[in-house]
C-alpha cells in the first residue's frame, strides 16, 4: 500500500488439494473523484478472467457510478454500469448489465422514506433482454412494536405475489418476526 501515490496492491496465491494453484491480483489506484481496480484471476487450468472498475463521485451532485468491464479466458467481455443518485428523500439507481452474448438487463430504483411517517418505500423494474418486465414494490412501516414489510412481485409474465413480514421487537432488543 503506497498511501502518498493513492495505491494499494493485493495479490494471492490458492493452492487447491491436488497441489495445483491459483492466483489473484488486484491494484486499486485513487483517483481525483473515484478510484480505478484492476483484477486478474488466473485459475488452476491457466484461464485467466480480468476485471477493469472505474468509480466516480461526485459529492456536489450526490452521484456515484460504477462501470466494470470483464475480459473473459475465451476473450469475450461482460459488462455492469451502475448510478446512484441521492434525492431529497432517498435515492435512484440504474444498472445496466450486458453478459458476453450481448444480451442486456437493465433494472432502476427509486428510494424513498419519509422519517416522520415511519415508512420506506422502494419499487424496482426490471427490464429483461427481450424487453418484458418485472417489478418490486417494498414498503417498509414502523409500528409501535417493530416493522411491518410488505413485498409486492411482478413477474414478467405479469403474476403477482405478495408477501407480508411483521417484526416485533421485545424489551431485550430481540426481533421475533411472523
Amino acid at each position: 500500500r503506497d498511501q502518498d501515490s493513492g495505491t494499494r496492491t493485493r495479490d494471492s496465491v490458492t493452492t487447491l488439494p491436488d497441489g495445483r494453484t491459483a492466483t489473484a491480483s488486484s491494484t486499486r489506484q485513487r483517483t481525483e473523484d473515484g478510484f480505478t481496480r484492476n483484477t486478474t484471476r488466473t485459475g488452476p487450468e491457466g484461464q485467466t478472467v480480468n476485471r477493469d472498475t472505474v468509480v466516480t463521485r461526485d459529492a456536489e451532485s450526490g452521484t456515484r457510478t460504477r462501470d466494470t468491464v470483464t475480459t473473459l479466458p475465451d476473450g469475450r467481455t461482460a459488462s455492469t454500469s451502475v448510478s446512484n443518485q441521492k434525492t431529497d428523500d432517498g435515492m435512484t439507481r440504474s444498472v445496466t448489465r450486458t453478459g458476453p452474448d450481448g444480451r442486456t438487463v437493465t433494472t432502476d430504483s427509486v428510494r424513498n422514506v419519509d422519517r416522520d411517517a415511519g415508512i420506506a418505500m422502494r419499487d424496482t423494474v426490471t427490464t429483461l433482454p427481450d424487453g418484458r418486465t418485472a417489478s418490486t414494490a417494498v414498503v417498509t412501516e414502523r409500528t409501535d412494536s417493530g416493522t411491518l414489510r410488505t413485498v409486492t412481485r411482478t413477474g414478467p409474465d405479469g403474476e403477482q405475489a405478495t408477501r407480508i413480514t411483521e417484526t416485533e421487537f421485545n424489551r431485550g432488543g430481540q426481533a421475533t418476526s411472523d
